[in-house]
């Protein structure tokens, strides 16, 4: 598949190889005996329908295919995009009614990468949940994981971030104050 392009179908369907051979090769058969190619070398963005024939097919010795089950497997695909995004730390365990704490993430931006139209919609990076139940502020948390809610769109880099919480910085704002 061209470098510069991402698939987009969300369920790929898993192809179903219906064999026939010796039964002792069948029967010491395992998955990973079992090989579909499907050539993307030059697809296009857009919607594409491929045929699963038993061409496509690599299977051990003495086995043939029977039947491929879908026959047909349908994919879209769109140009990949790639985009800096802001990190939002997903803080828990805060006090009801305290003031939010001073937040700081190390990196504060990450490289995503993913289908462009998907990449566009995505505004920010999560962190895993950070625990301040119990914890004395100030507080860092390194090696936080971080991720995209959409399942396309991944985190090139980097792949965790350093967490500083420190005291409200919203001391002597007016009640109510948003951040």
């Amino acid at each position: 598949m061209p470098d510069n392009l991402e698939i987009i179908t969300e369920r790929i369907p898993e192809a179903q190889i219906r064999a026939r051979g010796p039964a002792e090769t069948v029967r010491r058969m395992v998955q990973t005996d079992v090989h579909v190619t499907v050539d993307l070398q030059n697809v296009r963005p857009g919607e594409h329908t491929y045929d699963l024939t038993s061409a496509q097919v690599r299977l051990p010795l003495e086995v043939e295919v029977v039947q491929v089950v879908p026959a047909q497997l349908h994919l879209a695909f769109d140009r990949q995009g790639h985009r800096q995004l802001p990190i939002r730390p997903r803080l828990t365990g805060l006090a009801p009614g305290a003031l939010p704490p001073a937040i700081t993430v190390d990196p504060a931006t990450a490289l995503v990468i993913g289908p462009a139209k998907r990449v566009e919609n995505t505004d920010t990076v999560l962190t895993d949940a950070i625990d301040l139940g119990g914890a004395s502020l100030p507080a860092t948390f390194s090696g936080v994981h971080i991720y995209v809610a959409d399942p396309l769109v991944r985190v090139a880099q980097p792949a965790s971030v350093t967490v500083k919480v420190t005291a409200s910085a919203a001391r002597g704002r007016p009640r109510g104050a948003v951040e």
